[in-house]
């Protein structure tokens, strides 16, 4: 109800979360590529959600977890504490995907793709079931082909074109800002799985 003309992405969200796969959108800013995915996870209890916008200059340890201090003075080991990071979520938002390096692009195919973190002597099975990448443009290249090879739902989300769709929008977005999102829990969508 809160979204114009989102239909397609809409149901390749309930198709991805069910599935256990995850989802690319490409758009210009102002599409709701960030708004949907917050408002669909937001609605599934229990259940963490894990949301960041990437850049450049993003580290691994923002998505993975900081090194434990402790641990590398103890053990003379590195070790990620990954709790409350990609790892541990099980849905993900990766907003404007394409903008990371390709070092943090490849780090986040091992989750994708087989759902477990290593690093090192660390190895761990990863709760990811959903995640959403969007990003404003496409990028062609040899580490984003892998990528797009291992997301199920792909798509370019239009904008609205015509007046009146964006005239019903704003007006759906004023009556319905405080409106409660409807909730699932886990384990009624792992009975529709």
């Amino acid at each position: 109800q809160r979204f114009i003309n989102r239909k397609d992405e809409i149901q390749q969200l309930i198709c991805a979360l069910i599935l256990k796969e995850h989802v690319l959108w490409f758009g210009k800013p102002g599409r709701a590529k960030t708004l949907l995915p917050k408002i669909a996870f937001a609605g599934i209890k229990p259940a963490q959600t894990f949301t960041i916008q990437l850049t450049k200059y993003l580290s691994d340890d923002h998505l993975f977890g900081p090194v434990s201090i402790r641990t590398l003075r103890r053990e003379d080991r590195i070790f990620h504490n990954t709790k409350n990071t990609l790892v541990d979520a099980h849905f993900a938002l990766l907003d404007e995907f394409f903008d990371a390096n390709d070092a943090t692009k490849r780090s986040v195919l091992e989750i994708l793709n087989e759902r477990t973190f290593s690093r090192g002597g660390q190895r761990e099975r990863s709760s990811l079931r959903t995640a959403v990448l969007t990003s404003n443009y496409k990028e062609e290249t040899e580490v984003t082909e892998a990528i797009m090879d291992r997301i199920l739902f792909k798509s370019d989300v239009p904008k609205l074109a015509h007046k009146p769709d964006r005239m019903k929008l704003y007006r759906r977005s004023l009556e319905n800002s405080d409106e409660p999102v409807p909730t699932i829990t886990m384990d009624q969508l792992n009975t529709i799985r």
